[in-house]
């Protein structure tokens, strides 16, 4: 039994460290901000690209064609799920119009994509031709917004040649294969190329194309997402962020994240569809609108003008945990407690120490013990999606590091 359980706090300690190590290391990597040039490779949390097989596809994989392999999260987090509809009845004249009533009058691409545009790129894919799902195309428009800013661009502001040797997709001489549309994550000349062919259209002769037509510019982008990004749909809308863009889910960008996340929240609702639970948290939702002030607590009393909402990889919660926190990291997290969500070493700190505190006692009843540790609201049917959601993630990452995850799963 205590082997076991020595087994299963190795994994559980393993999982929390390793990306505590990975966000330390992520400021020098190289695909985390390029990308890969393969179409079948994946970028490793260590910045070395890798193919489907490699172990950089797996357990730490960081973005692109992550391995998918015995994942499958449920109902809830499939954006493929939920109600559909004809993609004209869906994105309307006025709903595209109130998107892009946002673009500001000095955006280099304002009045460049438009609502015609759009409807024939989408019905251009036979994926499409029917009814599509309101979360996946909340999600697409979310993912298109953000990869130009908002639709304020229309090509990437830091350009590169981007030419990988390539016999099949070799480079044109002149030509560089940056960043262009609404998803300027797709660069590398073999992306233009193995996308021209299947568009039909010389990209891999005339890459600018892509910022001459809107047209051509969300076919690219849609069809990057229907070969690379539609497989994961049913794993929930943080998936698709780490296949677009890896940086999304990284801690290192918490205003990036959160905006996107808000941004996909608020179409779902516009489109009056529930959104997914997979995002890609490193603030709670809404966080800052609730009151986590314990004003009987004198040992930790609040700050003016600070919020205690759960923050970090545990959503850390609450103004006496935040300074026996930062008490113990010997840090001022009662006078900054935003430190948590722009500090990624920061942030797995203090996850690490409510888990050595609260949670790392109980380990021997349970992986269900540790839940009710963490948020004990959610056991006893309190929240039986979020328990069998944690569940699901322990069950999974135990398979990926050969571990069996015990009995007591539950709260």
């Amino acid at each position: 039994m205590s082997n076991r359980n020595a087994t299963v706090e190795n994994a559980l300690m393993f999982f929390l460290l390793a990306f505590a190590v990975m966000a330390k290391t992520v400021f020098s990597q190289n695909c985390q901000s390029t990308g890969c040039p393969g179409l079948k490779e994946c970028c490793s949390s260590w910045g070395s690209c890798g193919i489907k097989d490699d172990d950089q596809c797996g357990f730490w994989c960081f973005s692109g064609l992550c391995n998918l392999k015995n994942k499958s999260y449920g109902f809830n987090y499939n954006v493929s799920a939920g109600p559909r509809g004809p993609i004209e009845s869906i994105v309307t004249p006025s709903l595209f119009k109130r998107i892009m009533s946002k673009v500001g009058n000095n955006c280099p691409a304002k009045g460049f994509y438009t609502h015609q545009a759009f409807i024939s790129a989408v019905k251009s894919f036979q994926a499409y031709k029917g009814t599509v799902a309101k979360r996946e195309i909340a999600a697409i428009l979310t993912h298109f917004a953000h990869g130009s800013k908002g639709f304020c661009y229309k090509e990437d502001k830091a350009r590169g040649r981007y030419c990988s040797p390539s016999k099949k997709y070799p480079c044109e001489p002149g030509k560089q294969y940056y960043g262009r549309g609404p998803l300027q994550s797709i660069r590398w000349n073999e992306y233009y190329g193995a996308a021209g062919i299947f568009l039909r259209l010389p990209m891999l002769k005339d890459p600018d194309m892509v910022a001459h037509s809107p047209e051509v510019a969300f076919k690219l982008a849609l069809w990057f997402w229907t070969t690379n990004v539609r497989p994961a749909l049913y794993l929930g809308f943080g998936e698709t962020s780490k296949r677009v863009d890896g940086r999304l889910c990284d801690n290192l960008h918490p205003d990036d994240t959160k905006n996107l996340v808000k941004q996909y929240v608020d179409l779902c609702k516009i489109l009056g569809v529930t959104p997914d639970e997979d995002f890609c948290y490193i603030e709670e939702i809404n966080g800052a609108s609730r009151d986590y002030c314990d004003e009987n607590n004198r040992q930790y009393p609040c700050a003016p003008g600070k919020g205690y909402f759960g923050r970090g990889p545990i959503q850390l919660s609450w103004n006496y945990n935040y300074g026996a926190c930062g008490q113990s990291l010997n840090l001022n997290l009662l006078g900054q407690p935003e430190l948590v969500s722009s500090n990624p070493t920061v942030a797995f700190r203090t996850g690490l120490w409510f888990w050595m505190n609260s949670v790392r006692p109980v380990l021997n009843q349970g992986f269900g013990a540790t839940i009710r540790a963490i948020n004990g609201m959610e056991c006893n049917g309190g929240n039986s999606g979020a328990v069998n959601a944690r569940i699901r993630y322990y069950r999974d990452y135990c398979g990926q590091l050969g571990v069996d995850p015990g009995p007591n799963l539950s709260c």
